[in-house]
């Protein structure tokens, strides 16, 4: 009997640790859940506080650690490049290492984060499995990034109805980067390639918050590698904002 009543607490304690497995930090505040919520769910507590920006909300998964691989993969594809032959090369690479090594990571998930549309319809109402999570709201962004094969990171101020070839001039690229396109991250976590060469050129303006990763040249590349500069642009989703 005594044995029985035992294996019912512990699987009623198994029931409730499971129901209350999921905790989300919004913007630094600590919220844990008894049951798997839904998006509008984790929202509504938040939703009004301001004007967040919504194509720049993102849902991080920490306990995934899928992003963290990816960049070890990475970080090692890197190493590999820098093989002494290309000195303006070696050195564009090893910056970027450098720069990639110290971004703080989690896994994004791939999902429309909006208040209205979440209690509107169930699609863009997802509920979250068990696990740890951060939300990320910010107000409209003020600034763009440009990042990669250039001389320096470099941050501008955004502009509107501005494309990307117009924001160009400011940014110093290396001798080893790519002049026919570069690789743009939306807020949203859509990676789009963007012609900026003069005869591909096409006319993206870009959003505020978007990072443009500035890729390597092909030519300096294997055909194999060049996989690499969509993989590179693909991880800088799951920068945590």
């Amino acid at each position: 009997m005594i044995k029985k009543t035992f294996g019912l607490v512990m699987l009623a304690c198994c029931a409730l640790f499971a129901q209350g497995a999921v905790t989300v930090d919004v913007n630094g505040q600590s919220w844990r859940y008894q049951q798997n919520p839904r998006l509008a769910t984790i929202l509504e507590p938040v939703a009004l506080q301001q004007d967040w920006y919504w194509p720049a909300a993102a849902l991080y998964n920490v306990s995934d650690n899928a992003a963290e691989q990816e960049r070890q993969v990475l970080l090692q594809q890197l190493e590999k490049l820098t093989a002494g032959k290309n000195a303006e090369l070696d050195s564009t690479l090893t910056k970027l290492s450098r720069y990639i090594a110290g971004w703080h990571l989690a896994t994004r998930r791939e999902l429309v984060i909006n208040y209205d549309l979440a209690r509107l319809e169930n699609r863009f109402n997802p509920a979250l499995d068990n696990g740890d999570y951060k939300l990320s709201l910010t107000t409209r962004p003020q600034t763009v990034q440009f990042w990669g094969a250039v001389e320096q990171v470099v941050t501008l101020a955004h502009s509107g109805v501005t494309q990307v070839v117009d924001y160009l001039p400011s940014v110093s690229r290396s001798r080893v980067a790519e002049l026919d396109y570069v690789l743009v991250i939306l807020p949203t976590g859509e990676v789009k390639q963007v012609g900026v060469a003069s005869w591909n050129q096409q006319y993206t303006e870009l959003m505020p918050g978007a990072s443009v990763y500035i890729p390597f040249a092909g030519g300096l590349l294997s055909g194999d590698l060049m996989q690499l500069n969509k993989d590179i642009a693909g991880l800088a989703r799951h920068r945590v904002k």
